[in-house]
């Protein structure tokens, strides 16, 4: 179960990119780290990958639609 967490100032990207998070959320158990940004006017959401950077999601769980839900239109 995933929860929301004090939102990151800024996390790497795969491709060396520096992103500002809109919201991050952590799973309890695993400690896994997802963060919702805005890329291009729109919504992206991440994970961490073994690299220790973040890579964008291809599936999106309950907590995490949930957050996505609530955001206003991205501009």
């Amino acid at each position: 179960m995933y929860r929301q967490i004090q939102t990151y100032d800024a996390i790497e990207m795969y491709n060396g990119s520096m992103m500002s998070p809109i919201v991050s959320l952590e799973d309890i158990s695993s400690k896994q780290l997802v963060h919702i940004i805005n890329d291009d006017h729109c919504y992206v959401c991440c994970t961490r990958n073994e690299q220790g950077t973040y890579s964008h999601m291809t599936h999106i769980f309950k907590e995490l639609f949930e957050m996505l839900v609530k955001l206003p239109t991205p501009n």
